[in-house]
């Protein structure tokens, strides 16, 4: 604590050479060793035992380069800009610490520090079981987090963020365990960015309740871009993501197949901020109302696709209950509810133009303004020949759905009819059975 001014100082030779906050008065200096010789390499396991020892000798710029093999230790980079990376990748370099977390980083300044092709697994802490990341920006990058368990309410069972600017580039956080908020990932403040990962598998272990089985954004900045949330659980709201009052941006992902006993299958919005771009939601589940979202807040969803998913309750595609919000250029597809398979609106605004809406039993209810180019029809148009019920997959319920329409045409929408003939007959069969599985394109 206390205000430190620095200027016109070289250090050098400290590993960490000063952390905490300061000003930077001009011309100083931060070296590694005090004899010039820059930058090194230091190999684990053929000159340090252990990679914490190789860390513990290592200066700011350095790399730690670390060979395959089981590494009963927990890593922590005390402050330094450094990288850590395997020669073999995440598969055969494996940090399994005999007690507490995987990897800690604390106080690093900058987003010099490097942690790449590790994995992280059966590390066990209060917060951050496999990842624990305060006042850091440290870039993990193609790191497997698995296996791991925290115990305390805001838990973060593979990562948890207290502060800093971090990114997860090319991992996958997956079969880990929080106790009641944040299965996979928890973002406590600061930004957090995830690139092209996939947040799978992961759950809560509270008996009664839980909140965001894939990740738990309560304050600061969450992006996601690419990558997947998919089949993570959660007791009570928010499945795969459970949005508190952070401010969240996705495009190019998929929420997919997560689960919640109440509200939010796929995504669990109440506060902040909800931006979609270009994302998949599809095949979520949940016990009450909104089987792939859930909302409250200020939401937008663009050139999005909401499908297959389904609520116990009212709204399969979206449960909008407050906020201003706008669905625009998407599709709402197959979802599937007790009340409303599509979109319900109890309160808030809500805009939508250039919009799909098919096979969601009801499309969309309650009060919301039309902006133009929607379409809100029946049942969806075939996605491919085969495809019935137009769900872009091609199965048993699509014979069952040509069986019905069997015989001549009656109307204009024959989705059975793939060859255009007038009839439902054999060769259309023969179109299901032949591209059987998901459509080309989905």
């Amino acid at each position: 604590s206390g205000g430190l001014s620095v200027l016109g100082t070289l250090f050098c030779g400290n590993g960490v050479n000063i952390n905490g906050t300061y000003t930077n008065g001009g011309g100083n200096t931060f070296s590694g060793a005090c004899d010039g010789s820059g930058p090194v390499t230091l190999y684990v396991p053929s000159e340090y035992a252990t990679i914490q020892s190789a860390i513990d000798a290592s200066y700011s710029g350095d790399v730690v380069e670390v060979g395959p093999g089981l590494y009963t230790e927990s890593l922590n980079f005390g402050g330094r800009a450094i990288t850590v990376r395997s020669t073999a990748g995440a598969a055969t370099t494996i940090v399994d610490p005999a007690s507490g977390r995987c990897f800690t980083a604390t106080g690093q300044k900058g987003a010099l520090a490097r942690l790449e092709g590790f994995t992280l697994r059966g590390g066990n802490a209060s917060q951050g079981g496999g990842v624990y990341i305060e006042s850091s920006s440290p870039t993990i990058v193609n790191c497997v987090i698995t296996g791991n368990m925290a115990t305390d309410y805001a838990s973060g069972g593979g990562v948890f963020v207290a502060s800093g600017s971090p990114k997860l580039i090319g991992c996958t956080v997956s079969l880990n365990t929080g106790y009641y908020s944040g299965g996979g990932v928890y973002l406590s403040s600061g930004l957090l960015t995830l690139e092209n990962c996939v947040v799978s598998g992961n759950s809560l272990m509270h008996p009664d309740s839980g909140f965001g089985g894939g990740v738990h954004a309560n304050q600061g900045t969450l992006s996601i871009i690419g990558g997947a949330v998919s089949g993570n659980s959660a007791r009570t709201n928010g499945g795969g993501i459970y949005v508190e009052w952070a401010a969240v941006t996705a495009s190019g992902c998929t929420v997919l197949e997560n689960s919640a006993s109440g509200t939010g299958g796929g995504i669990h919005a109440s506060n902040g901020s909800l931006q979609l771009t270009s994302c998949t939601v599809s095949s979520n589940t949940s016990g009450g109302n909104g089987g792939g979202i859930w909302s409250s807040n200020g939401m937008t969803l663009s050139s999005c696709t909401i499908e297959l998913n389904d609520s116990g309750a009212t709204g399969g595609a979206w449960y909008k209950n407050g906020g201003t919000a706008s669905l625009q250029n998407s599709q709402v597809r197959n979802n599937s509810a007790t009340t409303v398979g599509g979109v319900w609106v109890q309160s808030g605004g809500l805009s939508v133009l250039g919009t799909l809406f098919c096979g969601n039993g009801v499309n969309i209810n309650g009060t919301y303004t039309n902006g133009g180019g929607n379409d809100l029809n029946g049942q969806c148009n075939p996605a491919c020949p085969g495809d019935s019920n137009g769900d872009t997959y091609i199965d048993s319920r699509d014979i069952t759905e040509l069986l019905s329409d069997w015989g001549v045409c009656s109307d204009a929408d024959c989705f059975s009819d793939f060859n255009n003939d007038g009839l439902v007959d054999a060769r259309d069969l023969l179109e299901v059975l032949s591209g059987w599985g998901r459509c080309a394109g989905w």
